[in-house]
């Protein structure tokens, strides 16, 4: 899992790394309905807390960047 925090205007966001490019981490979790948690926030823009998120979640975000790459493709 390749990650970067980049800052974009004020704000600070997580972004993985697929095989077609960086996604946010936040859209991940925004597919995994955990857009608007506070933990979910966290992970979005703290590359330590993602690092110390459960294995599962991590898979689960790594599944759902790849779905959105996919989605990109398509269009």
């Amino acid at each position: 899992m390749k990650l970067r925090r980049i800052k974009a205007g004020d704000d600070l966001h997580v972004e993985l790394l697929g095989p077609q490019g960086w996604v946010e981490v936040a859209k991940c979790l925004g597919k995994l309905g955990q857009r608007a948690t506070a933990d979910a926030q966290l992970l979005a823009t703290d590359i330590l807390a993602l690092l110390g998120a459960p294995a599962e979640m991590r898979a689960a975000i790594t599944d759902a960047a790849e779905e959105l790459i996919r989605g990109r493709r398509r269009r």
